[in-house]
C-alpha cells in the first residue's frame, strides 16, 4: 500500500465581477508539500464560462490567454510547492481568474487525485446530484435541542485548525475533558468518489485536532453523524476505518443514540 499524505486542492475560478460574488469553475491544483508535488488542470475552453455568464463573459481569447499564463505559473515556479509562497501567490491575484481557498485532502496518488478532483468539481459534463438532507440530521437536530441535552451541548462552534490555520464551524459541540465538534456528513452519493473524498477531508482535520491543540480550547476531538442511507456496507465500514485511522469518532443510522448517551454520561 502506498504511503499517503496531506495535499490541499483549490480550485480555480472564473469571476468577471468580483462584486456580484458568481464565478464558474474552470480549474483544480493540487499541492503535497511533502513530497514537493504541485500540477493543476484547466479547461481551455469557454463553453462552460459562455453559458454561465452569457453576454457577461468578456473577451474569450484573452481569458484563455490568462488561463495558460496561470498554469504556466503554476506548472514552473516550485517555490509555490510551500504553502505560504502559494497563499501569498493566491493573494496577488488580480484579474478575472481566482484560486479558492485551500482545502486539506488525504493523498495516495497524486496524478490520479487530481484527474478525479477535476472530473468531481469542474468537467461539465460530470452529472450533479441532488443531495437531499438526510432524515437522519432531522434525528440529531431534535436530539441536541431535546431537554435532556440542550443545556449541554454549545451549538455553531467555531475553531481554528492547527497547523493550516484555517477556520471550521460545526454545528454542534460538548465538553467532557475535551471539546468535542460535531460535524454532519453526507454519504449518500450514489457513486463513491464523492463519498471518500468528503471522508478523506474530514478525516485530515480530524487528525490535527486530535495531535495539536487548539488555541484557547485545547485538545478537540471530532465527531462526525454520517448518513449513509442505503448504501452498501462495504463503503460504510472504509468509511469508518478510514475515520478512526485518523482519530475520528463515526456515528450513523444504527448508532446516534449511543452519542446521546455518551453525551448525557460524560458532557459537563
Amino acid at each position: 500500500m502506498k504511503d499517503a499524505y496531506t495535499g490541499y486542492y483549490a480550485i480555480i475560478q472564473y469571476c468577471p465581477d468580483h462584486s456580484r460574488l458568481e464565478s464558474a469553475n474552470v480549474g483544480v491544483v493540487l499541492v503535497c508539500p511533502e513530497i514537493n508535488y504541485l500540477n493543476c488542470r484547466i479547461n481551455m475552453k469557454n463553453e462552460r464560462i459562455r453559458k454561465f455568464f452569457g453576454d457577461q463573459v468578456g473577451d474569450l481569447y484573452q481569458i484563455k490567454s490568462m488561463k495558460q499564463g496561470l498554469m504556466n505559473r503554476l506548472l514552473n515556479d516550485p517555490a509555490l510547492t510551500d504553502l505560504e509562497n502559494f497563499r501569498k501567490f493566491q493573494s496577488l491575484l488580480a484579474n478575472e481568474l481566482q484560486i479558492s481557498e485551500l482545502r486539506p485532502v488525504r493523498v495516495q496518488n497524486p496524478q490520479v487525485e487530481l484527474i478525479q478532483l477535476y472530473a468531481e468539481l469542474v468537467d461539465a459534463g460530470t452529472k450533479q446530484e441532488k443531495i437531499v438532507a438526510p432524515a437522519l440530521f432531522e434525528r440529531l437536530d431534535q436530539m441536541m435541542h431535546s431537554e435532556r441535552l440542550k443545556t449541554l451541548v454549545q451549538r455553531n462552534v467555531k475553531v481554528r485548525l492547527p497547523i493550516i490555520d484555517q477556520p471550521i464551524e460545526v454545528p454542534y459541540g460538548y465538553q467532557n475533558g475535551r471539546l468535542n465538534l460535531i460535524q454532519k456528513q453526507n454519504y449518500t452519493h450514489e457513486s463513491d468518489t464523492p463519498i471518500f473524498r468528503a471522508a478523506s477531508q474530514i478525516a485530515v482535520q480530524g487528525h490535527l485536532l486530535a495531535k495539536h491543540e487548539v488555541v484557547g480550547k485545547g485538545r478537540c476531538q471530532m465527531v462526525v453523524v454520517g448518513s449513509f442511507g442505503a448504501h452498501n456496507s462495504v463503503v460504510k465500514s472504509k468509511v469508518q476505518q478510514l475515520l478512526h485511522e485518523h482519530d475520528v469518532l463515526l456515528y450513523h443510522e444504527d448508532t446516534l443514540d449511543e452519542l446521546e448517551n455518551i453525551i448525557l454520561r460524560t458532557a459537563h
